[in-house]
């Protein structure tokens, strides 16, 4: 209780030194000035100044994302509209944490707490210099709420906002009825893309098209590999395309590994998505969509830094809200997985494009991390809280105790 107060105690504090130190390395480091090319690319597309990526625009995009981008284009400096959306996004962050810290006071578990100060600064600035964190706010909030409609709602606008929440479902509509629940809010989301298709920067579902046709993104798990057989000797290319850095192989291997990282991994989700459906246990959901989200950044040829992020918010709503038998272990991962992450984009990001063994070894590391970060959430799952285990206890030894009451000793 007193490790729990202390954290209750210094969270806020931990949370404005924290993200202070990362905002002062956006500003003043000139290795972090990397994490500024997305944020400019807003501006200038919300401003109108320029025409980016496209003759429509960001078609990467999903129309609620361009409208997003577009909440500040009344600022028509390039400067104002960069200091209205990171302002945008503190107070989003803040917003979590206050959620979170709120929910560890009635449950008391605070290792969420912990993640949610530490992960998003140890990533870097591209935490508030892309607008993901909309997506994971959104996410990690409904996670917390009780009322199956407050969260369909917000799982409808995760949705239509960045698409990949789609994964979590089972978890973010909550209730005995996931599968009902699920299928309405998929259609609620479908309705929604094809209402906001007036957004200006692209279709409704030019953001499929555009990921379907994008390469294999260096920072990737089939980058990764690529990278080593670079290193080897295998004349991979780095080439620049999609708004992202690509690595590719002579001939169609690079093709033949994505496509079978790709199933691999749409079968996993799948699995986990009907797993998540089935079960009647929140605290098996949550691990289940936590798990789901960290199949598909392992197996999916794009993983830019801040998709980290889509990771760290589940992660610390499952440390706050569930009893684990390896809460320390699973924060230890995430965070070093942040730092990791970090350290690839932007700090030796150059070298990586290089193919410099230091860059391609720390990609590496942040890829086992995450291994072991599903590992850890697949073991959780096989293994019940250890509450559950000491109750089966103590029901087997009541249960003994009463039949040696009514069994007659032998001396009668």
């Amino acid at each position: 209780m007193t490790a729990q107060l202390r954290v209750d105690r210094v969270a806020v504090p931990a949370w404005i030194a924290a993200r202070g130190v990362m905002i002062t390395m956006l500003c003043l480091a000139s290795r972090e000035r990397g994490a500024w090319s997305d944020l400019l690319v807003y501006a200038e597309w919300a401003t109108h100044r320029v025409v980016i990526l496209s003759e429509r625009g960001l078609p990467e995009y999903p129309p609620a994302a361009r409208l997003v981008l577009l909440s500040a284009a009344w600022a028509n400096d390039t400067v104002v509209y960069a200091a209205v959306f990171l302002a945008s996004m503190a107070v989003i962050d803040a917003f979590v944490l206050l959620r979170l810290r709120r929910l560890a006071r009635s449950t008391g578990r605070e290792g969420g707490v912990v993640v949610w100060v530490l992960a998003p600064a140890m990533l870097g600035s591209v935490s508030w210099a892309r607008f993901d964190m909309v997506a994971v706010a959104t996410v990690a909030v409904a996670m917390t709420l009780q009322s199956v409609r407050a969260r369909s709602a917000l799982a409808v606008v995760a949705i239509l906002v960045k698409a990949w929440p789609l994964v979590l479902l089972p978890t973010l509509v909550g209730g005995e009825r996931r599968a009902r629940t699920s299928a309405l809010t998929v259609a609620a989301a479908l309705l929604g893309f094809v209402s906001l298709g007036w957004v200006p920067g692209g279709t409704a579902f030019s953001w499929v098209s555009w990921a379907s046709d994008r390469g294999i993104q260096i920072e990737s798990l089939p980058g990764l590999a690529l990278a080593l057989s670079g290193l080897a000797g295998s004349g991979a290319q780095v080439s620049y395309a999609f708004g992202s850095w690509q690595i590719a192989l002579p001939g169609s291997a690079d093709s033949v590994l994505a496509a079978a990282l790709l199933t691999l991994g749409v079968l996993a989700v799948c699995f986990l998505f009907r797993s998540g459906l089935r079960t009647s246990s929140d605290r098996i959901a949550t691990l289940l969509a936590t798990l789901t989200v960290t199949v598909v950044l392992l197996t999916s040829k794009v993983f830019s830094p801040q998709y980290l992020l889509w990771l760290v918010g589940p992660v610390a709503v499952l440390l706050t809200s569930h009893e684990l038998r390896r809460p320390r272990l699973i924060a230890a991962l995430v965070l070093l997985c942040a730092a990791a992450t970090h350290a690839v984009y932007p700090l030796t990001y150059t070298a990586l494009l290089d193919l410099h063994p230091v860059a391609v070894g720390l990609l590496a590391i942040r890829t086992v991390l995450l291994v072991g970060v599903a590992t850890t959430l697949a073991l959780e799952l096989r293994e019940p809280p250890l509450s559950a285990t000491w109750s089966s206890v103590a029901c087997i030894d009541a249960g003994e105790g009463k039949r040696a009451t009514l069994e007659p000793s032998p001396a009668s």
